[in-house]
């Protein structure tokens, strides 16, 4: 239909994530982190690579614990939160360098 990529929350399951990379054929598609915790994320990420996912699009497992009133305070979590999480996923994503991948 013409789609340049898909992007859907983990389909459940490592079979699922080879059923998804089949059906989309030459279309790349990507993990969305859904708000689940990042640790969650990880896993989910190192399987949907695993099975065929181009890359990742990670939002609220990034920053979620990171929001607070105190502008100071929120700089410093997301440097000292988000910043290391996203290095976790890009080092998830770069085992699999085969693949055309991104992180946004």
């Amino acid at each position: 239909m013409g789609s340049k990529v898909l992007k859907l929350p983990y389909p459940g399951s490592p079979e699922s994530c080879a059923e998804v990379t089949r059906l989309c054929g030459e279309v790349p598609w990507a993990i969305l982190s859904a708000g689940v915790d990042h640790a969650t994320f990880l896993q989910q990420v190192e399987i949907a690579m695993h099975n065929g996912a181009s890359g990742v699009i990670a939002g609220r497992s990034l920053w979620k614990d990171c929001i607070s009133l105190d502008r100071a305070v929120t700089k410093q979590r997301l440097e000292s939160i988000a910043v290391p999480r996203l290095r976790e996923i890009q080092a998830v994503i770069a085992r699999y360098s085969a693949h055309e991948t991104r992180v946004a």
